[in-house]
């Protein structure tokens, strides 16, 4: 009977410890296993696209184009696709570093945030400022607007921003033609004629989601109005094989090729004069003629007189 008495109590006490407790969560909050939809900006290349990151307990699992940015209208890269694989990577870097050994060692240590940031106003204060160096990676944007302001702020030296090659080489190019000291926008969505030499901007140029819906609408976007995409370059890319026509340029004679069409549209008197007289100080020498410039880019010279008549035609 004691035992039996023992083994009550024993089973005996508050029910509470033996029910299960609902989920407690704050309100707004996402239920355990439950995915959110955070948006943010894709960072991968220069383009800037919108995306949206897929959130499950905490963790970034998927990236979606964002259908409401007008770059890339819910369009999305693989390049954008795999920024998870760098999330994660293993080898990323996730605080501030300190060298803890001598210089070219590669010696470095985890420090935290406010360590850092006050070794480098440190630095900053005992340091002329006209010793001091910013270089950026991004001069357009709120983000290089920041550094001058923070150079100015200094009374530091002007930051230099390092960029891709080629779009420090297109940069010069719109200052020179256009007059502009940012990139240009092409509006190819709402062009006649689009001549693309050696750029191949469905492949791996600046913004690729958005250039490939832009040349969609120009070829389906306009009732009764195609437009037609001609790719010049040495071998048949992305973009190559979805151009209307390719011209097979010799590899490096691109610019031969470009020279030789404004050769001809100069002498056909459809270039405007101010045009014309900003292109003949840039190039004072005489372009190449038709046959020597079909013999160095191996065009033939037929092709390129007709791509040229095409261009004159064209209204956009």
């Amino acid at each position: 009977m004691a035992t039996g008495v023992s083994l009550l109590e024993a089973c005996s006490g508050p029910e509470e410890q033996y029910l299960v407790q609902p989920a407690r969560r704050k309100p707004g909050s996402p239920l355990p296993g439950e995915s959110t939809w955070v948006p943010g900006m894709c960072q991968q290349c220069s383009a800037g696209c919108g995306i949206q990151v897929r959130i499950v307990d905490g963790n970034a699992r998927k990236i979606e184009g964002n259908p409401n940015h007008p770059v890339n209208l819910g369009g999305v890269c693989a390049l954008g696709q795999s920024a998870l694989q760098e999330l994660y990577n293993p080898d990323r870097i996730l605080a501030p570093q300190r060298r803890v050994g001598d210089k070219g060692t590669g010696t470095f240590a985890d420090t935290t945030w406010e360590d850092g940031l006050n070794a480098a106003v440190t630095a900053i204060a005992r340091t002329s400022p006209d010793h001091i160096a910013i270089i950026g990676a991004d001069r357009s944007g709120l983000t290089g607007a920041l550094w001058r302001r923070f150079s100015e702020a200094l009374g530091a030296p002007a930051p230099a921003f390092v960029e891709a090659p080629e779009l420090e080489v297109e940069r010069r190019a719109a200052q020179i033609v256009l007059g502009v000291t940012d990139i240009p926008y092409f509006d190819v969505s709402h062009s006649d004629y689009v001549l693309s030499i050696g750029s191949a901007f469905l492949d791996r140029w600046r913004s690729p989601v958005h250039y490939t819906r832009a040349l969609a609408e120009m070829r389906r976007g306009r009732p009764g109005r195609r437009g037609r995409f001609v790719q010049a370059e040495a071998r048949m890319s992305l973009t190559a094989a979805n151009a209307d026509e390719w011209l097979a340029v010799r590899p490096g004679a691109e610019g031969i090729l470009a020279r030789t069409l404004a050769g001809i549209l100069l002498s056909s008197g459809k270039i405007e004069k101010e045009n014309a007289a900003r292109y003949r100080n840039l190039f004072p020498e005489d372009p190449p003629g038709l046959e020597e410039g079909a013999a160095l880019c191996a065009v033939a010279a037929e092709k390129i007189e007709r791509i040229a008549t095409e261009l004159a035609a064209a209204e956009n």
